[in-house]
C-alpha cells in the first residue's frame, strides 16, 4: 500500500500533504454537491444546476491542475 501510494504522488508530482489538501478539497465539493442532489430529488425547485454545475467546476479543476 505505502509503494502504491509513493507511486500516485509522484504520478501526479504532489507531496503528501499537497494531494491530502486536494483530496479534501474534492471531498468537500462532492459533499456538497451531494446535498444538493439530495434536497433537489425532494424539491425540484431548489438546486436545478446546483450539483451540475459544481462537478462541471469539480471536472475543470481537476484536469487543469498543476
Amino acid at each position: 500500500m505505502i509503494k502504491s501510494s509513493i507511486e500516485h504522488l509522484n504520478d501526479v508530482n504532489e507531496n503528501y500533504f499537497e494531494h491530502m489538501k486536494i483530496a479534501l478539497s474534492v471531498s468537500l465539493i462532492l459533499f456538497t454537491a451531494s446535498i444538493m442532489a439530495l434536497i433537489h430529488g425532494f424539491i425540484p425547485g431548489f438546486f436545478k444546476t446546483g450539483a451540475s454545475s459544481v462537478i462541471k467546476k469539480l471536472y475543470f479543476k481537476i484536469t487543469n491542475r498543476k
